[in-house]
């Protein structure tokens, strides 16, 4: 039996399972489900002798004080050791008094070490909204996009960008991801106005024969599902959309359903702020969209 081994005191999985339909999920991802479990290792006889539970929370001191932020982040540094890759920042953070195994003290720090640290966690909700807009790197159409996938290494800035806006992402072979919160002439994409995503026959996502893509859509700044009240978030392969004659596809994004072409809409929040995000798993051609030229305009 192979064994994967965690390389930190916390890890998570994430299963994904394919559908097409409802059909799908009713008739093959509920016995999957019901058939997959969790075993510790020290439990497993051949197999799922008993299943693990999950552990109780952690009884962690609850710090609201101005340095909180980094008194947590001693404490996390203490659980899940930096690995040896992470040597260089280590080093780095010792400066400011954050070290593994001890806890963050403040008043250790001299005055200007410690006007700095103040003036860094004031600095951080401006910094992680710059991260929520400029997440990756910019395509000639506007979007954004990791190049590197799921495989963050020292890259401290992707490695937050995900931590913030995504959880977790596949390998790079696995799966592109793009996304954006602005039109073609970088506005702020919001459900008060209508917009066309017009994918031309060369422009459509290009998946393996196992593959599919999505086009998703999301809350701007809780990185949720934008609300909409008949439950559809997202729009891709595995739904009936209708071609142009010349083979290319128009996605309509507005809040009102557009007569006689609800097949091809994706709701947007009516007057709210949104993103949207691109899957597409088993890729091919990667290159072709970052190059062209798909964009975003605001109808009138």
């Amino acid at each position: 039996m192979p064994v994967v081994r965690f390389p930190t005191l916390y890890g998570l999985i994430a299963a994904r399972i394919r559908v097409d339909n409802q059909d799908d999920a009713d008739s093959i991802v509920a016995p999957l489900h019901k058939q997959t479990t969790l075993t510790a290792l020290s439990d497993w006889k051949g197999g799922p002798d008993k299943l693990a539970m999950p552990p109780a929370p952690l009884n962690r001191p609850v710090y609201t004080d101005e340095f909180a932020y980094f008194r947590r982040a001693a404490e996390l540094m203490t659980e899940c050791p930096p690995m040896a890759a992470d040597a260089a920042a280590v080093e780095i953070m010792k400066r400011i008094g954050m070290e593994a195994g001890k806890p963050f003290d403040p008043d250790a720090l001299d005055a200007n070490v410690r006007a700095g640290v103040l003036r860094a966690a004031q600095d951080i909700p401006a910094m992680t909204d710059a991260i929520r807009l400029t997440r990756g790197i910019e395509t000639p159409n506007r979007w954004r996009t990791n190049p590197g996938g799921g495989d963050y290494g020292i890259d401290y800035i992707t490695r937050a960008e995900m931590a913030l806006v995504g959880l977790m992402g596949n390998d790079k072979e696995e799966a592109v991801y793009l996304q954006t919160f602005t039109d073609r002439d970088g506005n702020l994409l919001n459900g008060a106005h209508k917009y066309i995503l017009h994918l031309d026959a060369v422009q459509l996502p290009r998946v393996g024969n196992l593959g599919c893509w999505s086009l998703t859509m999301y809350n701007a700044y809780k990185f949720q599902f934008a609300d909409y009240p008949i439950n559809r978030y997202k729009i891709g392969s595995a739904d009936p959309l209708h071609y142009n004659p010349d083979g290319s596809r128009d996605i309509l994004i507005q809040a009102e359903a557009p007569e006689g072409k609800a097949v091809n809409w994706l709701p947007s929040p009516a007057g709210a702020d949104f993103k949207m995000t691109v899957r597409m798993y088993l890729p091919v051609a990667r290159a072709r969209l970052y190059r062209g030229t798909v964009n975003l305009p605001r109808c009138p």
